[in-house]
C-alpha cells in the first residue's frame, strides 16, 4: 500500500505523470471508492447543511463532470485508451489532496474571524491551486496538451460542478 501511496504523492507532486498506472477496472474502481468516501466527507464537513442525500448526489456529480470532459478531452485526442489511468490517477491524488484538506477546512469552519481565518482561507486557496496544478499536469502526460492548456480544462471542470451545485444545491442564507 505504501508504493501506492508514495507513487500518488509523487504525482502531487508533478514529480511523475499517470503511465505507469495500469487501465484495470479494479484499480480505478477501488480508487473511485476511496475518492467518494473522502469526497463525501469533505462535503459533509464543508457544507454540513447538505442532506446526506444532497453530499452524496454533489460527489457523484462531481465525479461525473469529471470522468466526462476528462474522456471527451481524451477522445478527441484520439488516446481514449488512457482514460482509466488517467482518472485512476486523477482519483488517488484527489483523495489525497481531501485528506490533507480535511483538518484545515476543519480549522475554516470554526475560525470565523481574524488573521488566522484569513490564513486558513489563504491556504485553501493555495490548495486548490495545487490541484488545479495537478489535474493539468495529469492531461498534459495523457493527453498530449500543454500544461497550461490542462490546467484551463481543470478550472472548466471545476467551474461547472460549482455551477451544477449551487444550481441543485444553494446555500440559503
Amino acid at each position: 500500500m505504501q508504493p501506492i501511496l508514495s507513487y500518488f504523492w509523487q504525482i502531487c507532486l508533478l514529480r511523475t505523470g499517470p503511465e505507469k498506472i495500469p487501465a484495470s477496472a479494479t484499480i480505478t474502481g477501488m480508487l473511485l471508492v476511496i475518492y467518494l468516501t473522502t469526497a463525501f466527507i469533505s462535503i459533509a464537513i464543508t457544507r454540513p447543511n447538505l442532506a446526506m442525500i444532497q453530499a452524496i448526489a454533489a460527489v457523484f456529480i462531481g465525479f461525473i463532470i469529471e470522468a466526462a470532459i476528462i474522456y471527451g478531452l481524451l477522445v478527441l485526442k484520439s488516446v481514449g485508451g488512457r482514460f482509466l489511468s488517467t482518472i485512476s490517477a486523477v482519483l488517488g491524488s484527489n483523495s489525497i489532496l481531501l485528506i490533507i484538506l480535511l483538518p484545515i477546512q476543519l480549522l475554516a469552519n470554526n475560525l470565523n474571524t481574524g488573521i488566522v481565518s484569513s490564513f486558513i482561507s489563504a491556504l485553501l486557496f493555495v490548495c486548490f491551486l495545487w490541484w488545479i496544478t495537478i489535474v493539468g499536469f495529469i492531461l498534459h502526460r495523457v493527453a498530449n496538451v500543454s500544461v497550461l492548456q490542462g490546467i484551463v480544462i481543470a478550472l472548466m471542470i471545476e467551474f461547472l460542478f460549482l455551477i451544477a451545485s449551487a444550481t441543485l444545491f444553494p446555500i440559503a442564507g
